[in-house]
């Protein structure tokens, strides 16, 4: 049975006097002996995540740690491998001069063949390339005879000084890139509308990997995701034309150089990232390890990828691109004197 309510209050006051007389109050009034209350304190909130810092420029973040590497370092493990493939936005300077340091640290300390492979010159040809490096023809000769400024475009003079390393230390230089006659063919009207002789010539294309699909989607800013499927289809077909040429090209040199070969490949930063692109297929047909670098630029991003899967090493750059050319000021055509009225000449006004 519950206690009776009405006890409470008495059984407390028999507490508080037994307390009392117990105690050694004197003459003072006894007061009850004071609780300890705890101190206030404001709600425990979760933690925020920090967000990833971004790195200043001119860090080359090892993706293994995510933490910056010195350039030395990153030499010794280039070292290691036998391809590194180096991407770029193509119009950066900055991305253009570290490749080319990159090209130098390997081509100094190298006792086996070593090449630079070109995303942005077309296999057909090869032979200019090959007479600019033996110092057959030169500088303006090999860009003639490439049709650089028709089928690349972006300025000569970031490129360069990697060519004129390779011309100096007899280095060769591989145009890796599939012809424009072919990739703009396939993206326009697909495969069955190359000639037979173009059919031929192409590598196996292997257009089973859905990422792939996917990471094509994204890097074409949204409009992949908008192309009618047939669209799609095709721009997809002339893009894996594309890395599938470039990468047997990687892979025919090595085999034709031998053990111990070694190849930088330089090439945009979308053939190159996450691996589905070139570095992947050159290394199922050469079974050669890889790295790779994607160059990345700051523009005001605050997230960044750091894994393993994107790339073995990131490096980081404030815009360096050059300024575009001022357009020709076309010239006013001169006023063309207009034939005196006849009659009285009307007065000035």
């Amino acid at each position: 049975m519950s206690r009776p309510l009405a006890l409470i209050p008495v059984a407390a006051a028999a507490f508080l006097l037994t307390a009392c007389a117990s105690s050694r109050c004197g003459e003072r009034p006894c007061a009850a002996a004071a609780v300890p209350m705890p101190t206030p304190t404001a709600p425990t909130l979760p933690a925020p995540i920090p967000a990833p810092q971004m790195p200043t420029a001119g860090t080359i973040l090892d993706h293994r740690t995510d933490e910056p590497i010195q350039f030395e370092k990153l030499v010794e493990r280039l070292h290691a491998v036998r391809v590194i493939h180096v991407g770029e936005f193509h119009d950066q300077v900055a991305h253009h001069e570290f490749q080319t340091k990159v090209l130098a640290a390997l081509a100094e300390k190298t006792d086996t063949p070593l090449a630079l492979g070109l995303e942005m010159f077309f296999a057909p040809f090869q032979p200019a390339l090959d007479a600019y490096v033996a110092g057959e023809i030169d500088e303006k000769a090999m860009l003639e005879r490439t049709e650089w400024p028709t089928r690349w475009g972006f300025g000569w003079e970031m490129y360069a000084p990697m060519l004129r390393l390779c011309r100096a230390k007899k280095l060769p230089v591989i145009a890796l890139n599939a012809p424009k006659e072919i990739t703009r063919t396939v993206s326009r009207q697909g495969l069955d509308a190359l000639t037979p002789e173009q059919k031929v010539a192409l590598p196996p294309l292997d257009m089973t990997d859905g990422a792939h699909r996917a990471f094509v989607k994204a890097a074409t800013g949204g409009h992949g995701h908008e192309m009618k499927a047939d669209a799609f289809e095709r721009m997809y077909t002339s893009m894996v034309i594309w890395d599938e040429t470039m990468s047997s090209n990687v892979a025919a040199w090595l085999e034709k150089a031998g053990p111990g070969s070694r190849m930088v490949v330089v090439a945009g930063n979308g053939h190159i990232a996450d691996r589905y692109g070139v570095p992947a297929r050159a290394a199922r047909k050469s079974q050669a390890p890889y790295l790779t670098i994607v160059q990345e630029v700051h523009r005001g991003q605050t997230e960044r990828r750091s894994d393993t899967t994107y790339a073995d090493f990131s490096v980081w750059w404030d815009e360096s691109a050059p300024p575009k050319p001022v357009a020709p000021v076309k010239p006013v055509a001169p006023v063309k004197p207009t034939a005196p009225a006849s009659g009285p000449k009307a007065p000035a006004t």
